[in-house]
């Protein structure tokens, strides 16, 4: 059975889906300030400061307790350092570089099967090196919660993350082979948090959100987006079987 969602503005909680839209956007840009900070200033105040200590401990003899001073001081430094950049990449994970989406969901795939013990496999077909970075870190919190989701309620054990290049669009699909969603989403039964955060992003990033799932045999999440569209579509369709 198939049935479209009504967009949000549809619903009498229209208003209340476009602050939570703004919202988003808002904690988005505040937290890509943050880690630009971190990384700029932060970070780079570390790093320079610790090849200063390095620079003055290859004055000293090896073996002398300014040496050894030097060198814990430089080791904890490090550490100072690797926390820094982790934390800005944990506030805005996919940084400008060209190819930083895929990269990064290729190395989401890679944590969660090496950490979590999930088999997750990441595929791609075209070219996905000039996503802009703020919609390549929206893409990248979608994943990031669609697996999450699959995971923790759908029980999945393997999950295949794509990124397809068509004609006239792209898309990002995740899909697994979890127990499969209990409950269509419209506006009469509210979705969860979690779908509901991916659908916020959909709208900023003026994307598209197609759910598919069957009882029993899992579900496909798509994003389709373009970088020709204008206006955001809301429309949310749904598939069970």
């Amino acid at each position: 059975m198939s049935a479209p969602v009504l967009p949000d503005d549809a619903s009498p909680a229209g208003e209340s889906s476009d602050f939570d839209s703004l919202l988003i956007a808002q904690l988005e840009a505040q937290q890509t300030q943050i880690a630009q900070e971190l990384h700029d200033a932060v970070g780079s105040q570390l790093a320079a400061l610790m090849m200063m200590l390095g620079a003055t401990q290859a004055l000293h003899a090896q073996g002398s307790t300014t040496h050894a001073a030097l060198a814990q001081a430089i080791a904890q430094l490090e550490l100072a350092v690797q926390a820094t950049r982790a934390l800005a990449r944990g506030l805005m994970p996919v940084d400008a570089a060209p190819g930083g989406l895929w990269r990064m969901l290729e190395r989401l795939c890679a944590d969660y099967d090496q950490l979590h013990g999930l088999a997750c496999d990441f595929a791609m077909q075209g070219d996905f090196d000039s996503v802009p970075q703020a919609t390549a870190n929206h893409l990248y919190r979608i994943a990031q919660e669609a697996i999450t989701n699959a995971l923790r309620h759908g029980q999945a054990t393997h999950i295949q993350l794509s990124l397809t290049q068509h004609a006239a669009h792209y898309e990002m699909a995740i899909s697994d082979n979890g127990k499969g969603l209990h409950k269509v989403p419209t506006v009469v039964a509210p979705v969860g948090a979690g779908l509901r955060s991916i659908q916020m992003r959909c709208r900023i990033i003026q994307a598209q959100l197609h759910l598919q799932s069957s009882a029993l045999q899992g579900t496909t999440l798509k994003v389709v987006w373009s970088a020709t569209d204008s206006k955001p579509n809301d429309v949310v369709s749904q598939s069970t079987t």
